[in-house]
């Protein structure tokens, strides 16, 4: 589920399981090239970075790394973190950083669901069927 994180409420919320993956995609701000961050929910709930993708070398990146990292035509990837992420929180970009959740084939745009420069909480929680069906059909 997406949260926002000044006042606690759900914005969003997607039905998951452990093992499944979701992706968050964004414009880095001085690179202005596309970043992804490929994060696994697993040990009941918890949310791990896995991967990350980036297609520059420049001011803000990564010189080093004690992961796994290659180049190839996917871009830059550095895998085998295995770190888990707690709390998950982006700050959602009003332009160029475009942040967007990627999960089960739907692509989210955050700047679409809350304000810009908002802080997001993103999080995996069990939740009873009917409490989340009620909660789609309010909106």
């Amino acid at each position: 589920m997406i949260i926002d994180q000044k006042n606690g409420k759900i914005i969003k919320s997607f039905p998951v399981k452990n093992g499944e993956k979701f992706t968050v995609c964004f414009t880095h701000s001085v690179e202005r090239t596309p970043w992804y961050e490929i994060y696994y929910i697993e040990n009941n709930n918890e949310i791990f970075l896995k991967e990350t993708i980036f297609f520059s070398y420049g001011a803000g990146l990564p010189a080093t790394t004690e992961y796994k990292f290659s180049l190839g035509k996917e871009g830059m990837n550095i895998t085998n973190y295995n770190q888990k992420i707690e709390p998950l929180i982006y700050r959602v970009g009003a332009v160029i950083a475009d942040h967007r959740l990627m999960i089960k084939n739907k692509e989210i745009h955050l700047n679409e669901i809350t304000k810009p420069f908002n802080p997001v909480l993103i999080q995996a929680k069990k939740m009873p069927i009917y409490e989340y069906l009620i909660k789609e059909v309010k909106k």
